[in-house]
């Protein structure tokens, strides 16, 4: 076994953890299904791309500005779309046709204005060598990264009075408004908190690798996977989730091509529903 590849699986992990960390909390809130959340992703890593090589601006500055646009690109589609579907009975089925319905708006336009062909941005970040592994400068960057904010995650649900206000209402909006809670205002800042972590995900995508908009689709199933492996919600679980997943994808390019890799994904998303359907570790809500 290459000590590369488990290396490169750990570090790509990494982001497949914080991608779909934005998906995982406002399913485990609100049981909305965000199925526009890969699309999202990549606009976002588009808005990095334009922000560096079109304004120059030095890629962490541009992740940095990203996070409150995310943030308040959340509150306004909660206002303006989300808080209609909580208050129904079958919200899990009337989110899957929004946000289909909002994917194809996101990927038309991503597509539209940027085209197909491929594109990338620099990176002042130096490739790492030691001994015969070759470790790029920029995932190790966004290893950090990720880890690090699925970490302030985990203290924030845990520790701050917002926090475990989220943590009430994904177990009951009723009990929870019973206790002074307001559910519509904590679910407006759990979904900016999604749309933020999409944004830091969507630049580090951008640092990582080449975009087109079909990636969107990739990094969907992807997500899709983690969530359900690591547990609804669970920050710490979706980046261990992530580990696993980058690292299976990388170990199995060792006895299949790299085209199939992504399948990779849905096999383990069937062995853990099958074997485990609520996760690896606890999810956020219980039901």
């Amino acid at each position: 076994m290459s000590l590369q590849v488990v290396v490169n699986g750990l570090l790509i992990g990494g982001v497949y953890g914080i991608a779909a960390l934005g998906l995982g909390l406002v399913w485990g809130v609100m049981s909305v299904v965000n199925v526009a959340h890969g699309d999202l992703l990549i606009f976002f890593a588009y808005m990095t791309w334009v922000l560096v090589a079109v304004q120059n601006l030095p890629p962490f500055v541009a992740l940095v500005l990203l996070l409150p646009v995310g943030f308040v690109v959340g509150m306004l589609l909660y206002h303006l779309l989300v808080r209609h579907l909580v208050r129904r009975t079958e919200v899990e089925l009337m989110s899957l046709v929004l946000f289909f319905g909002l994917s194809a708006m996101v990927y038309g336009f991503s597509s539209y204005q940027w085209g197909a062909d491929l594109r990338s941005m620099p990176v002042p970040l130096p490739t790492f060598r030691l001994a015969e592994l070759v470790i790029p400068g920029t995932r190790v960057a966004a290893f950090l990264i990720g880890a690090g904010l699925v970490v302030a995650l985990q203290w924030f649900l845990r520790r701050t009075y917002w926090g475990k206000a989220i943590r009430a209402v994904a177990q009951s909006r009723d009990a929870s408004r019973a206790l002074g809670i307001n559910p519509d205002r904590v679910s407006a800042v759990a979904f900016g908190i999604s749309l933020a972590y999409a944004g830091v995900a969507g630049a580090l995508i951008a640092m990582t690798s080449p975009l087109s908009p079909s990636l969107g689709v990739a990094f969907a199933g992807r997500s899709f996977a983690v969530v359900v492996l690591g547990g609804l919600g669970n920050p710490i679980g979706t980046l261990v989730a992530g580990l696993v997943l980058g690292l299976a994808e990388s170990l199995s390019t060792l006895w299949m091509t790299f085209g199939l890799s992504p399948a990779v994904a849905f096999v383990l998303l069937i062995i853990v529903l099958i074997v485990r359907p609520t996760g690896l570790f606890k999810p956020l809500r219980t039901r």
